[in-house]
């Protein structure tokens, strides 16, 4: 860039040297030869024609400076004359005709340059400014033939000033189904304007861009006419922009309706719980009532006997109250991690959970078997020890009259989940009964001494793990309870 502001200093003082030298020549050479005329016809007035050749270069080339150049020249007349001819009035007017033609024409050139500078610096102002515009622009001519382009156009669209100028929009815009050119048609004649139209261009190293083009009608010249202004913006960021905050829009609709289908669950969730709680606790309670009364009127008649039974009755009732309010604060506090998630080995949560319950297996005449390889989870562990914990239990307590209970603990592995299970061979539970049985307080079997808490425990903690529950069983064949978790990593072994 320096060396290029060099170069053209340089020219400029070359121009001006050359100039200087030319004027002078001509003041020189037009003297030599007038005073040649002059002497050779004696007539003055025949070589003064000559001044006017460097007054006018002067004039053209200095503007009003030609004075001097005049007045230099004058003064050589008139000095000329007087030695000639003597005093006359006659070279007087000539100068001043000298100092005239200096004054008008270099006042007139003055003008000129200085209007031609203004209007080069209007152009050169005008086209700093569509040079540094974002857009690429484009004037076309009313054949839609590329008139002119900035240079955004040329570096957007990796295309050169030779391909470019004097073709057809359409073509140079890969328009192939001439959508564009139909648009820009129909603005010929009207004080219509394109907007919005959206063409799609492959360019080399980015891949397809979106382009927004934007036209109106414009006065070119007197000699062309009308042509077109086509202003066209790169708004490829802006439409994946728009594409990502629509699709942000439509994973927020969809959370929110998977957090109102969740809260309207939950909803009903909770109307059955406060219906079954209430029921199952009043039950109790009327039983307590009951017996109240009943032991009021043996005191009365001192039946000691009764009394005892009585007794016993509310005792009863009161111990199964107790383990309803037990299991009702139990599920109430599931709904939330204990600790916070951690990787371990499911197999070391089984091994937690039947140490737990040795006792009850031992005494029950359980046996046990576990799986190897199990995956490692990432969960609760207190919560999922808990959940393992009330399916033995459910296996010990329903196990019937089988005379060799078995336990077995493992997984099975599909395509998309891992599933872990807990199977016994006991009692089993009617396929009419799968679902019921996760609900709060259910029980297959009424005589049972549980509260049916039990498995909606356990599925509540499942759920708060992202994970699924469901029974395969059948009257007598015993009950296997599956229910996935998260897995980090497949076959760690029993710890």
């Amino acid at each position: 860039m320096n060396g290029r502001k060099e170069k053209g200093k340089l020219f400029f003082m070359r121009l001006e040297r050359d100039k200087c030298f030319i004027v002078s020549f001509a003041t020189l050479a037009c003297i030599i030869l007038s005073l040649y005329v002059c002497f050779t016809t004696g007539k003055e007035t025949v070589y003064t024609h000559f001044f006017y050749i460097p007054i006018l270069l002067a004039a053209v080339w200095y503007y009003k400076k030609a004075i001097y150049v005049a007045l230099f020249l004058s003064a050589v007349h008139i000095l000329v004359t007087y030695a000639v001819s003597g005093f006359t009035i006659g070279p007087y007017i000539r100068t001043a005709i000298f100092l005239l033609m200096a004054y008008v024409i270099g006042q007139i050139s003055e003008l000129r340059a200085k209007g031609k500078k203004e209007l080069e610096k209007e152009e050169r102002f005008s086209r700093n400014i569509i040079t540094t515009i974002p857009d690429s622009l484009l004037v076309l001519d009313s054949d839609l033939r590329i008139k002119s382009a900035n240079r955004t156009f040329y570096e957007t669209f990796q295309m050169k000033p030779e391909k470019v100028i004097g073709g057809s929009i359409g073509e140079i815009l890969k328009d192939k189904e001439g959508k564009l050119n139909s648009e820009l048609k129909k603005l010929f004649g009207t004080a219509l304007t394109l907007n919005n139209f959206e063409l799609p261009y492959q360019i080399q190293g980015q891949g397809e861009r979106i382009f927004n083009v934007r036209a109106r009608e414009i006065f070119i010249s007197p000699e062309e006419g009308m042509g077109e202004l086509v202003v066209i913006q790169d708004i490829t960021e802006r439409k994946k922009a728009e594409e990502r905050i629509q699709r942000l829009n439509e994973e927020l609709e969809q959370k929110v309706a998977e957090r109102t289908k969740e809260l309207e669950a939950r909803n009903s969730e909770l109307e059955q719980f406060a219906y079954t709680v209430s029921h199952d606790l009043r039950s109790p309670l009327i039983t307590v009532r009951g017996f109240v009364e009943i032991l009021r009127d043996d005191l009365e008649r001192e039946k000691k006997e009764e009394v005892e039974k009585d007794l016993k009755y509310i005792e009863t009732a009161v111990a199964k109250m107790d383990r309803l309010l037990n299991d009702t604060l139990q599920l109430s506090c599931i709904g939330r991690f204990v600790n916070p998630p951690e990787d371990v080995s499911f197999g070391e949560l089984a091994q937690e959970a039947l140490n737990i319950t040795t006792g009850e297996l031992k005494s029950s005449g359980v046996e046990v078997s576990v799986s190897d390889d199990f995956p490692v989870v990432h969960v609760d562990r207190m919560r999922i020890v808990e959940l393992l914990v009330n399916l033995i239990g459910n296996s010990i307590k329903y196990r019937g009259e089988q005379p060799h209970p078995k336990i077995e603990i493992g997984h099975r592995r599909n395509d998309s989940e891992t599933a872990f299970f807990v199977k016994d061979n006991g009692m089993g539970i009617p396929e009419s009964q799968h679902e019921k049985v996760f609900g709060l307080f259910y029980q297959v079997n009424k005589d049972s001494e549980g509260t049916g808490a039990g498995l909606a425990i356990v599925k509540k903690i499942v759920e708060i793990h992202g994970g699924r529950i469901w029974i395969e069983s059948e009257e007598g064949k015993g009950c296997t309870v599956y229910f996935t978790l998260p897995v980090v990593k497949e076959g760690k072994g029993n710890e």
